[in-house]
């Protein structure tokens, strides 16, 4: 929206009163939007087999990025990830035992991770890899992994309960749809 302002044809200058003696600018003629639906996404490294991103907020009001949670710094998508790592890399994989399941909480299964590459296998030597999907689970049912295209949040589902957290910690948080895609979900 805009304040009450009146702007000259003639000398293309702004006022905030209709006597043309208070000038101001175009960018003080505007009321900055609210952004009531803000989302924080949490940094994220690089690794060499994907890209990470800075840690900033997203506003799915404004559809605008920004470096803070006042949202005064603007910076576009593209400012936000950070390029894949170039070069030869030897997997150093650590070892993450089987977690349980706890009340609104997924555990994980046994895998081994390359925190230098973001490889996932299912053995010490990495002969066969595994997905973020093959991970998590809730019971015997295990839980896809997703990316939320406005919010760029990761998460993981069953199809009917939404989960989020850091991947490679012990349990993934039962999570409301509104946090991870800033808006309510038909059929929820």
């Amino acid at each position: 929206g805009n304040i009450e302002y009146w702007h000259c044809d003639i000398c293309g200058k702004y006022f905030s009163n209709a006597a043309g003696t208070a000038v101001i600018t175009q960018e003080q003629t505007v009321i900055a939007a609210s952004h009531t639906s803000l989302s924080h996404i949490i940094a994220k490294d690089a690794t060499y087999d994907e890209a990470g991103n800075i840690e900033h907020w997203y506003c799915s009001d404004c559809g605008k990025y920004y470096r803070d949670a006042a949202c005064t710094a603007e910076i576009t998508q593209e400012q936000t990830v950070i390029p894949r790592l170039d070069g030869n890399h030897t997997h150093s994989f650590t070892s993450y035992g089987a977690t349980g399941n706890e009340e609104g909480k997924a555990g994980h299964r046994e895998f081994y991770w390359c925190e230098g590459c973001g490889k996932i296998a299912e053995d010490s030597e990495g002969t066969r890899e595994l997905t973020k999907s093959d991970i998590y689970r809730v019971g015997d049912t295990y839980l896809t992994y997703h990316v939320a295209e406005t919010t760029h949040i990761e998460y993981w589902t069953d199809g009917e309960n939404y989960y989020t957290g850091n991947f490679g910690d012990d349990h993934l948080i039962q999570t409301d749809p509104k946090t991870i895609f800033g808006k309510t979900m038909s059929g929820n």
